[in-house]
């Protein structure tokens, strides 16, 4: 496990795809993130991806929780801070990126959350945290992962 990702929380928001729960399950491994939430999985995502994560999961030591309500995170998780990957509304990731680097080295639990389905966020979801604009054209959920994980990476050695 990365240090820095020890407090770090990776959020699969309203996913319907089974591939997509699987590459995701797949990107925290590859980035030794130790903790991920899969926040209202429907459909196949929720019957058959679920178990395959889980499967994964428990081969690698990637802790899922899977919660029904995105306010679950500071609810139940004690997340202090949850940030959106966004492709369509917030500030540049550049402006963020420190700032993550600090609270996760001083402890702090935050969680970076992605849709599931490549849509924008609910503007009453994205109330609950601050928003990150990746790109300015919509991309998948895994891509803008892997950038914000990798910048975190960089950013922290």
């Amino acid at each position: 496990m990365r240090e820095i990702f020890k407090h770090l929380t990776v959020v699969l928001h309203n996913v319907t795809s089974v591939h997509r729960v699987i590459e995701i399950v797949r990107l925290c491994i590859a980035f030794s993130c130790p903790n991920m939430v899969i926040i209202r999985p429907t459909g196949a995502a929720a019957q058959q991806g679920i178990p395959e994560a889980f499967k994964i999961a428990i081969k690698e030591n990637l802790n899922i929780s899977i919660l029904s309500e995105l306010k679950d995170l500071k609810e139940v998780l004690n997340i202090s801070k949850i940030y959106f990957l966004t492709t369509s509304e917030g500030e540049e990731l550049e402006k963020h990126i420190k700032d993550m680097v600090r609270e996760l080295k001083n402890g702090e639990k935050i969680a970076l959350v992605v849709h599931g389905q490549d849509l924008p966020f609910l503007p009453r979801e994205i109330q609950l945290g601050i928003p990150i604009k990746i790109f300015n054209k919509l991309a998948p959920a895994t891509s803008l992962l892997s950038i914000v994980l990798w910048e975190l990476c960089k950013e922290s050695t």
